[in-house]
C-alpha cells in the first residue's frame, strides 16, 4: 500500500482511508511487539511499540480501538519489566497457536440456495 501511496495514490486517497491505513499499521506494530515479548526481545518490542500512532487508532472506527489501546498500554509496561514466562506462553497460545474452526451450525435458513425455477 505504501508504494501506491508514494507513487501518487496519497493524492486521491481520502483522509479517512489514510487514517484507517495508519491505524491498521499501528495494529501490526502492536502485534509485532507482542511477538518480541514472547521471544524475550524487549528492546525490539519497545521499538515496534514506539512506531504506533495512538491518535490514528482513536480517530478511526475500522479497528478495535479499546482493545488496541489497552494492549499498547499493557505492552508499554510489560516491555520494561522482566519477562514473565507464563504470561509469554499465554500470549503465544492466544495469538500464535492455530485452532480449528468452530463447528457451529448456520443461524440463518439456506434461502440463498433456492433454485431460480422455484417461484
Amino acid at each position: 500500500i505504501d508504494e501506491y501511496l508514494d507513487a501518487g495514490g496519497r493524492a486521491i486517497a481520502t483522509p479517512g482511508a489514510l487514517r484507517s491505513h495508519e491505524a491498521h499499521r499501528s495494529e501490526d506494530r502492536i502485534m509485532a511487539s507482542i511477538s518480541h515479548y514472547i521471544r524475550g526481545e524487549p528492546r525490539e518490542g519497545r521499538r515496534a511499540l514506539g512506531a504506533i500512532k495512538p491518535w490514528a487508532i482513536v480517530r478511526t472506527p475500522q479497528v478495535q480501538r479499546t482493545r488496541l489501546l489497552v494492549l499498547a498500554a499493557g505492552l508499554f509496561l510489560l516491555l520494561r519489566l522482566p519477562r514473565v514466562e507464563s504470561l509469554a506462553q499465554a500470549m503465544f497460545r492466544r495469538w500464535h497457536v492455530k485452532r480449528p474452526p468452530s463447528r457451529r451450525e448456520p443461524t440463518a435458513p439456506g434461502r440463498l440456495l433456492q433454485t431460480s425455477g422455484a417461484s
